[in-house]
């Protein structure tokens, strides 16, 4: 047998030092993790005795499994557990002394072992933190959440779900942000397990991470992007096309299209990213003062109000028509703008009569899958094209701004609350209450900015186009 593991063989079936105060553990070996060390030495006299190191806690070396064993146990129950006759775990030996915590660990169904056949715990390997998050999720019987929005937590892995309900209980916030990350194959460190135990008994008090600001928002197909009040652009959701992939620098406007993204800088150009197949994210040169991104197009404003598109010109959606226009806005195929006397201009795909407007005069227009609709100077909504889902049959009301998606429409009315109608599959027209100051739609999601300038986004979440980026981290 070798030397070393006649060590820790010899370590293991040793019986258990005196409680340590760990005098070690300080604000700079241990940072924003001491005051849960602190906490759990002091409601769970005891917890860590037996599972230091030579140095004390280590509080930056990774956690073992079986010393989670010790931990989690000690906290759930209030005396230590007999000693097992015989443990279940074929790689723990029967007089180890914390074979009595393994043992407890399964028989609370917290743990079924690291293998099966014969059945093994891995006693010795380090703790992931995807691992983690399911210890706990069964060990405090933690409550179902929605997707948290992790970009590297896996719809389907082994551990996403209880990562999910460690994140919806408040008792972590990833290990980064932009996008937002929990690190799920890295280990827990020792201080780590420490603050989410401290966190999850409630002993400590679980940071609430402020929701991020934005001064714009832009929905696609399937992603979101945003414009944070430093003026850099952040992005969430489907990223096969690079969509999700901003570039530095700092941007006053920003649209989003099916697959494709634009925004326009400080200085008046415009800059793209995403898919480019037909030329949608590969801009003429400026200046320009706003901009609209539709299926595989698009257009914008330039200072004089003449209008410039480009993209895919199938159904003409990217030829517009000569003018002086105040608003711009694109759809799938179709495109339709607001002239200087408030009449609308449509161009593009009319087959289901979306490019052919209700004549008035407007001041904001939105431009969906197959349907138009614009908010008239008495602030009533007007809409044409395909209804197939009442996306084009408004409710009455006073409004100030709308949007539209693939076969939903909504608006914010006078006070700032949302009105949406069309297609509810998957929640797109459901939104939050509350007072809102823009609202913008993709395909089938939809997002707002709040009068304090949080996000909101409901509907179709299968990229995470309706999680937005955390600012916190554990």
């Amino acid at each position: 047998m070798a030397f070393w593991l006649l060590l820790a063989i010899a370590a293991a079936t040793a019986a258990p030092a005196a409680a340590d105060p760990f005098p070690q553990v300080t604000a700079q070996n241990a940072g924003v993790h001491q005051p849960a060390i602190d906490a759990l030495n002091h409601h769970f006299e005891g917890v860590f005795e037996g599972t230091g190191c030579e140095d004390g806690l280590c509080p930056s070396e990774p956690l073992e499994r079986w010393e989670m064993a010790v931990w989690l146990v000690r906290v759930l129950d209030p005396a230590e557990p007999p000693v097992p006759r015989t443990s279940r775990f074929h790689d723990i030996l029967d007089d180890t002394w914390w074979a009595a915590h393994t043992e407890r660990l399964a028989e609370l169904a917290i743990t079924r072992g690291c293998a099966a056949g014969p059945p093994r715990y891995c006693p010795y390997d380090h703790v992931t933190r995807g691992q983690m998050a399911t210890f706990l999720a069964r060990a405090f019987d933690l409550p179902w959440a929605p997707v948290a929005g992790f970009a590297d937590v896996p719809a389907t892995g082994a551990h996403s779900a209880d990562i999910d309900i460690l994140a919806g209980a408040g008792v972590t916030a990833g290990c980064a942000t932009r996008p937002a990350r929990y690190c799920p194959q890295e280990p827990v460190t020792r201080a780590q397990m420490a603050t989410f135990l401290a966190r999850v008994t409630g002993i400590v008090e679980t940071p609430k991470p402020q929701p991020p600001t934005y001064a714009a928002i832009a929905a696609g197909g399937f992603h979101t992007c945003a414009i944070n009040g430093s003026g850099s652009i952040e992005c969430w959701g489907n990223n096969e096309d690079g969509q999700t992939s901003p570039p530095p620098g700092a941007y006053t406007a920003i649209a989003a299209g099916g697959f494709h993204t634009c925004a326009i800088n400080g200085g008046g150009s415009i800059e793209c990213w995403g898919y480019d197949a037909d030329g949608q994210a590969s801009p003429p040169s400026g200046p320009y003062t706003a901009i609209s991104a539709g299926g595989f197009h698009t257009c914008a404003l330039d200072t004089v109000g003449s209008i410039e598109c480009w993209g895919n010109k199938n159904w003409n959606q990217a030829t517009p028509t000569p003018g002086s226009y105040t608003a711009i806005t694109a759809g799938w195929q179709h495109t339709c703008a607001i002239d200087t006397v408030g009449g609308i201009e449509c161009w593009g795909n009319n087959n289901w009569n979306q490019a052919t407007p209700t004549p008035g005069s407007y001041t904001a227009i939105a431009a969906g899958g197959f349907h138009t609709c614009g908010i008239a100077t008495d602030r009533r909504i007007e809409c044409w094209g395909s209804d197939d889902r009442d996306q084009a049959t408004p409710p009455p009301g006073s409004y100030t701004t709308i949007t539209a998606g693939w076969q939903h429409t909504c608006a914010l009315d006078t006070g700032g609350s949302i009105e949406c109608w069309g297609d509810d599959s998957i929640r797109q027209t459901s939104p939050p209450s509350g007072s809102h100051t823009s609202i913008t739609a993709g395909a089938f999601h939809t997002c707002a900015l709040a009068t304090t300038k949080t996000a909101a986004c409901w509907g179709n979440n299968e990229n995470g186009q309706t999680i937005t980026p955390r600012r916190a981290t554990e």
